[in-house]
């Protein structure tokens, strides 16, 4: 019955992939007493079975807490990351918002002052136009009347 405990006990480890030295020397030395029949006790048997049961019990779940904890410092290491990147990316944005708000404040002002503005030529020009051409009429007219006479 020993023996048979001892093969179902190894199948176990195996199939869980616990590394029977992590076990300790106590629960191997134990093993080696069931596989090599000095147990021969249904209740000692039983208790040697539980006891090997729990430590490899214990060993897979520190295993599963190991790989947990892996996982959720990657995780986080992973986010901290992101997080810096995105304040990277935030910062070069406001940046070129900032160059941009510059941008367009020196485009709204105007950048000649006085007479040489188009707005100031333009209707200077249409003013001197007009007085030239209403001179021009005056005198045309002032001709013409006196070659009448």
């Amino acid at each position: 019955y020993g023996k048979m405990i001892a093969q179902i006990i190894r199948q176990k480890i195996n199939e869980f992939k616990v590394e029977i030295a992590k076990l300790g020397e106590k629960i191997n030395t134990k093993l080696a007493r069931l596989e090599n029949g000095e147990v021969t006790s249904d209740t000692e048997v039983r208790g040697i079975e539980e006891e090997i049961s729990e430590e490899v019990s214990q060993e897979v779940a520190n295993v599963e807490v190991n790989n947990l904890l892996i996982q959720a410092q990657n995780l986080l290491n992973g986010a901290a990351d992101k997080l810096k990147s995105q304040l990277k990316e935030k910062n070069e944005v406001e940046q070129a918002l900032r160059k941009l708000e510059i941008g367009s404040q020196n485009t709204n002002q105007p950048t000649k002052s006085g007479f040489s503005r188009p707005e100031v030529i333009i209707p200077v020009c249409l003013g001197l136009f007009m007085i030239v051409v209403v001179a021009a009429l005056i005198i045309r007219n002032k001709k013409v009347s006196r070659g009448k006479k």
